[in-house]
């Protein structure tokens, strides 16, 4: 939780930044000191596949339906 309130934390006082730079930064101060290396290396990976802010900030403000679907099939295999 503390990540996500960081992460939106971010996007609002840092306009300027990229999501890799916002996740990053947000990542840093959360979740990386409960990290090793492999788990660090692997979030450094998945920075390259982060999306635009534009696009991220559509999919958290749109209708849902990407996040529903999501959990749909998240709920489905539990």
């Amino acid at each position: 939780m503390d990540f996500l309130v960081e992460l939106f934390r971010n996007l609002l006082q840092h306009p300027d930044w990229t999501m890799s730079q916002v996740c990053t930064d947000s990542y840093c101060k959360t979740l990386k000191q409960w990290h090793g290396w492999l788990a660090s290396s692997s979030f450094s990976l998945a920075m390259k596949l982060a999306p635009d802010r534009k696009k991220f900030t559509e999919v958290i403000s749109g209708s849902g339906d990407i996040i529903q679907q999501c959990c749909q099939c998240h709920f489905r295999e539990s």
